[in-house]
């Protein structure tokens, strides 16, 4: 409930997602509870560790169409991620079997990051039932989630050395 909640912090790198969400989704003005922060979220993750800033609970959306921005998909992301949060939660668009090289090498990459991994496959009428649906993956065991464990026959997406776009690709998005 919003009366249990302090503040709100939401932020996306484009400014006009605030009007457009009050516009075309809320049907109203954003509640004062919530600031509405334009800027990457790279530049926003490493400021908000240099002023000390924890949340108990972190909500990650990030898509550009099907896809991830790579720069959020990394061992240092989810780690920077990790020093700033309690209670993770990450919406994911993958292949529903966790088969190809991106969803082993992006899940690897948040379990090793997190130390635990915990995913659900959210299924709707309308999905893909052949390939891909998305996942809601978390650092806390909850029920009805699936325990990920770590496929040493792939590999971790670092900042400085990894296969993101092509392994996007060629899961065909």
């Amino acid at each position: 409930k919003e009366e249990n909640i302090s503040s709100i912090d939401v932020v996306d790198v484009d400014s006009s997602l605030k009007d457009l969400s009050e516009k075309y989704f809320l049907k109203e003005k954003l509640s004062n509870k919530i600031n509405f922060i334009v800027e990457p979220s790279r530049y926003f993750l490493n400021q908000a560790i240099k002023n000390n800033k924890f949340y108990d609970d972190i909500v990650i959306d990030i898509y550009i169409g099907k896809s991830l921005p790579p720069q959020t998909l990394t061992e240092e992301f989810f780690k920077n991620i990790k020093k700033i949060g309690k209670n993770i939660y990450i919406n994911i668009i993958s292949d529903r079997k966790l088969e190809t090289d991106f969803s082993k090498n992006l899940f690897n990459t948040i379990q090793k990051s997190f130390g635990q991994l915990y995913y659900k496959v959210e299924e709707y009428d309308d999905s893909d039932k052949n390939y891909i649906t998305n996942f809601i993956v978390t650092n806390n065991a909850l029920h009805n989630y699936k325990k990920y464990e770590f496929d040493n026959n792939f590999g971790v997406y670092k900042d400085d050395k990894n296969s993101i776009e092509l392994d996007i690709f060629k899961r065909g998005l």
